[in-house]
């Protein structure tokens, strides 16, 4: 069962009218700060620099905050985009290897080799059950090589910004491109993957949870006050399995099911043009033995799935 893949994307900007609009002196710090958060060694397991100069870690921070001051200042009226954070979901199973593999290939996309682009990415593994990656990204031009690619016939190229996040539409492909890499590395290494759509997207019909984060939890606990996050998703939870009492394996998050998976032929939904009662007997009769395949191939493929870890 693929993970169904959490992603957060939020500026560090000094751009008027944005609700995270910031002073330049505050988005550098905020900028130093979030690099301080993601890079401490309690919480990070794997890491990956790209487009950032410097041969120890300490170096290379210090080259992402001076081109954080660069950025910050040359915002003038209008205001600038610092830089970006993003947090994404990755299965708890995945071992080191297939870990260190993502934060590699995932800075080396949001910062390829010869753009002006930066980015780190660092996985953090100090809750058991929410093995995440941060990073930290600043964008810049994509490399000339790159510029021509994408416009072979052009006779005058100008070189796009890479990572452009401020732009509609692009953090949904971003999202689905992370979700690209992931599921490659998952083939390659024969791991669990990712399912990046939404339930919307999937026609499955039920709603989503909300995101909690790692404190909301612990937090609750300690004060011993209700949060309202938590009880709507454990309403929704309630609420998505009362719908689906009558169907075991249909619990899991709401993935559809491929029917592909269990019959080499897919049967076609039938279709009543008129009322006949013995047509209608052969279609009940016919969708009571479909049913009971389908059971009888999930709870054969729940039997063989490993337990969850708790």
């Amino acid at each position: 069962m693929p993970l169904e893949l959490t992603t957060r994307f939020t500026p560090i900007t000094t751009g008027a009218g944005s609700k995270h609009q910031k002073s330049p002196a505050d988005a550098v710090a905020s900028g130093a700060a979030h690099l301080q958060y993601i890079l401490r060694a309690r919480a990070m397991a794997e890491v990956s620099w790209s487009g950032v100069s410097g041969e120890s870690d300490s170096d290379r921070r210090r080259s992402l905050r001076d081109r954080m001051r660069i950025l910050a200042a040359k915002g003038g009226k209008l205001g600038a985009r610092v830089a970006e954070k993003g947090i994404v979901s990755l299965p708890n199973s995945w071992p080191p290897e297939a870990r260190q593999d993502a934060v590699e290939r995932l800075s080396g996309y949001l910062a390829p080799s010869g753009s002006e682009a930066m980015a780190v990415v660092v996985t953090h593994r100090d809750k058991p059950g929410n093995s995440h990656l941060h990073f930290l990204a600043l964008d810049g031009a994509e490399s000339k090589e790159a510029a021509k690619a994408r416009r072979p016939d052009a006779k005058r190229i100008r070189r796009a910004q890479v990572i452009r996040l401020g732009d509609r539409g692009r953090p949904q492909e971003l999202r689905q491109s992370i979700a690209e890499i992931l599921n490659q590395i998952a083939i390659e290494r024969g791991l669990e993957g990712v399912e990046w759509r939404s339930f919307k997207d999937r026609d499955v019909r039920i709603s989503p949870t909300l995101h909690e984060g790692p404190t909301r939890r612990v937090r609750a606990k300690k004060t011993g006050k209700a949060d309202p996050t938590i009880q709507e998703n454990e309403r929704l939870r309630q609420e998505r399995q009362n719908s689906f009492e009558d169907d075991d394996f249909l619990r899991s998050e709401g993935t559809p099911i491929n029917f592909e998976d269990f019959d080499k032929k897919a049967i076609e939904e039938p279709k009543i043009v008129h009322s006949d009662p013995v047509r209608e007997a052969d279609e009940k009769l016919r969708f009571s033995q479909l049913k009971e395949r389908i059971l009888k191939w999930a709870k054969t493929a729940s039997k063989s799935r490993p337990p969850r870890s708790r």
